[in-house]
């Protein structure tokens, strides 16, 4: 799958790799929002890829997802996250959750304060993107926490590392 704007192909061969590029493929408007990934995890500091990854997880880049417990967007940020990451980490309070690049520039900011928070430790900071770092570093992850960070890793292994 070539994508535009001279990023990087994804990787076929493997089940989960053509899983992606076959929903990708069928949605154009998925596919566009690779740029803003990249440009987002340069800006925070973040490997594309596990930001790619991580909200591929969350919701397979769809825009109008919905969670039950309210969260919103490509990289699912809660209503509580979004108000933090605005005010605290991007003092930007004109960021709107509902469209894709404010809403990956939000995760990626978030992500990226959850990995400084976390001592670098990457899964633990996906981690808590999932269960919330406090709980994580009070009570360890939970199985459902494993399994999220398990599957994130792996899909980063999909998307190209250098976008």
């Amino acid at each position: 799958l070539q994508v535009p704007g001279g990023l990087a192909p994804l990787p076929s061969g493997s089940p989960a790799a053509d899983a992606v590029t076959a929903s990708l493929s069928a949605h154009p408007d998925r596919l566009a929002l690779r740029g803003a990934f990249v440009n987002a995890a340069a800006a925070s500091g973040l490997a594309p890829n596990l930001l790619e990854a991580m909200c591929w997880w969350e919701s397979g880049w769809q825009n109008a997802a919905t969670s039950s417990t309210g969260a919103i967007g490509v990289c699912q940020l809660e209503p509580s996250t979004v108000g933090y990451v605005r005010t605290k980490l991007l003092h930007n309070a004109a960021l709107d959750p509902r469209v894709g690049p404010d809403n990956i520039a939000m995760a990626a900011a978030y992500l990226h304060n959850l990995v400084g928070r976390a001592s670098g430790d990457v899964p633990v900071a996906l981690a808590g993107y999932y269960q919330g770092l406090p709980q994580v570093q009070r009570t360890g992850m939970m199985p459902s926490t494993q399994a999220y960070v398990k599957g994130i890793l792996g899909y980063a292994a999909i998307f190209p590392s250098t976008g």
